[in-house]
């Protein structure tokens, strides 16, 4: 629809491998606007990863959840992205994952990071993905992630903070992991902290000196007083533990905990049984 200057599409929609998408675009270049702005909304609740061809000899599963609002004004597509605003967020389900799928997750910006946070652990056929999510706040052209990147696995939890400038394609993340597992770790092997700095086209790892001195530094204590035991890992982990880390990246509340919704929990199987 074109009226007085502004084209609506609506619905847009597709069917692609893995499911449906639908969204709207709206450009308003009317005598109002000095500049053209550009709305774009996006949503899937439906697609699953694990049909799309590039997975699936990789991944089955991951039904997934895509959310994607953004409006921006400019004259040119730079413009635009400089000025950019809105969300932009993908929810993904659980899936199950060949060995070295979990490059694939995060895109090609991400996948040279993989090596160095995955933990040391004998490889395995296939790593069951409980959740990954990826939330990204963009404002003035600036998509911002706090803890809004993760990944948890049945061995491992990643966890990404950082900001992408729209306007200059440059990155800037820390990306933390942590093992799952209770034992056979070194110390080293319990948390990593790994830098991603350069641009979007040529993203390259950098030392976070901050980052890395706070971990080094909690490792160092719990094998100064326990050594590499057990109860050294569980004090490690509890450092840096998040229990629903999929659920923070969404920025949503974990479900509450404790005496009341543990009694509502049994009167309900109680229900059910009767």
């Amino acid at each position: 629809k074109l009226d007085s200057g502004t084209l609506t599409l609506n619905p847009v929609q597709a069917q692609l491998e893995g499911g449906p998408i639908a969204g709207e675009v709206v450009v308003d270049a009317s005598k109002q606007k000095t500049k053209p702005v550009i709305t774009l909304l996006v949503h899937s609740k439906g697609l699953e990863l694990g049909k799309f061809k590039q997975l699936k000899e990789t991944m089955s599963g991951g039904s997934s959840k895509v959310n994607v609002q953004l409006n921006g004004g400019g004259d040119s597509v730079r413009e635009i992205m400089a000025g950019l605003n809105g969300e932009a967020v993908l929810d993904i389900g659980e899936a199950v994952l060949a060995d070295g799928t979990i490059n694939l997750i995060g895109g090609d910006i991400f996948g040279s990071l993989v090596g160095a946070l995955a933990p040391t652990e004998d490889k395995a056929p296939s790593t069951p993905l409980e959740c990954a999510a990826f939330r990204f706040v963009v404002k003035d052209g600036i998509a911002r992630a706090d803890k809004g990147i993760a990944l948890k696995s049945n061995r491992t939890v990643i966890v990404g903070s950082g900001e992408i400038d729209l306007k200059t394609e440059r990155i800037g993340f820390k990306i933390q992991s942590h093992s799952r597992a209770a034992i056979g770790l070194d110390a080293g092997d319990l948390t990593r902290v790994v830098g991603l700095g350069g641009t979007l086209a040529n993203p390259r790892p950098v030392v976070d000196v901050e980052g890395t001195a706070k971990t080094g530094a909690t490792i160092g204590a719990a094998v100064l007083t326990l050594g590499t035991s057990y109860l050294a890992q569980k004090l490690v982990e509890s450092a840096i533990k998040d229990d629903h880390p999929c659920l923070t990246a969404l920025g949503k509340q974990p479900p509450k905990t404790g005496i009341a919704s543990e009694k509502k929990a049994e009167d309900k199987a109680t229900a059910e049984k009767e």
